[in-house]
């Protein structure tokens, strides 16, 4: 199912080594969680059921605990709602070869790369206009980060980088989306900037295209390479500073379920989906 191999050609043996030695662990999470993904209708989807449907909050608390640990230790929390609609959201990072985001938003670099993917849990949009489903969804979310990035980031940090690709996650997640508009309050289909990620940051791509396999239009954030503080221009390492409904994972990095893209004239127009107009706040404790 997942290629462990990388068509980057690495100078370093270590790096080679850690390199994939973390995609090994990747692939274990990611199967550990599929596993459970795969069977739930008869395992997964009645502990969302109880979630969602339990009707005081400790009942929905101590089933969400039950859930949670049925996602895997691949599936990281980042944001809980008990009440009204409960939802959660999680991020896993999963590897993906060069052809696996096959889009017209691409750039063009086929390269192995890995993903930050979303886990969605709970009250969420059905496909039938006005009406609501319980369940789960998964998909892409907010990065790709191809094994050239990767590669630089153990180089300089000899570290492996999941807790780097976590940060730059999390500060996108919490940016203010106007870091990313153009003139009139239009988004732009492409802008690059810096994003802060360990001792240095990912100089970072951001598009809206449309999406092959969806047949939509989404956002994407592709991390180019990694940059060490020492070694970056004048253009800042931006943080996530924006307030909850302000924030990216609000607006265009909201899971693809609790929103629609759609192509205007001259520009993307973005829906959030009538039950959560915001996702959760984002908890930072893991």
């Amino acid at each position: 199912m997942y290629d462990m191999t990388t068509n980057v050609t690495y100078s370093d043996s270590e790096v080679r080594g850690r390199m994939r030695a973390w995609k090994v662990d990747l692939v274990r999470k990611a199967v550990q969680f599929e596993q459970v993904y795969d069977a739930r209708d008869t395992t997964l989807l009645p502990a969302i059921e109880a979630f969602a449907r339990k009707g005081t909050l400790v009942g929905r608390q101590r089933a969400f605990k039950k859930l949670r640990r049925m996602l895997g230790a691949g599936a990281i929390l980042e944001g809980v709602r008990f009440q009204p609609d409960p939802i959660a959201v999680f991020s896993i990072i999963k590897p993906r070869d060069s052809i696996a985001l096959n889009a017209p938003i691409e750039s063009g670099m086929a390269q192995d790369c890995v993903t930050v993917n979303y886990i969605l849990v709970g009250h969420m949009p059905d496909d039938r206009p006005g009406l609501r489903k319980i369940g789960v969804c998964e998909g892409f979310w907010t990065l790709e980060v191809p094994d050239h990035a990767i590669g630089r980031c153990i180089h300089r940090t000899r570290a492996l980088p999941d807790k780097i690709i976590r940060e730059c996650h999390l500060n996108l997640l919490r940016m203010n989306p106007r870091l990313v508009m153009g003139g009139n309050n239009r988004v732009e289909l492409e802008t690059r900037f810096n994003v802060r990620a360990g001792p240095g940051g990912f100089v970072c791509t951001f598009r809206v295209g449309e999406e092959v396999s969806r047949r939509e239009y989404m956002a994407r954030v592709r991390a180019d390479t990694w940059i060490a503080e020492e070694d970056r221009d004048d253009q800042a390492l931006l943080t996530g500073n924006g307030h909850p409904g302000h924030r990216l994972v609000d607006s265009w990095l909201m899971p693809a379920p609790l929103r629609r893209m759609y192509r205007e004239p001259g520009d993307i127009e973005m829906v959030r989906l009538s039950i959560h107009t915001s996702m959760p706040e984002l908890t930072y404790r893991n």
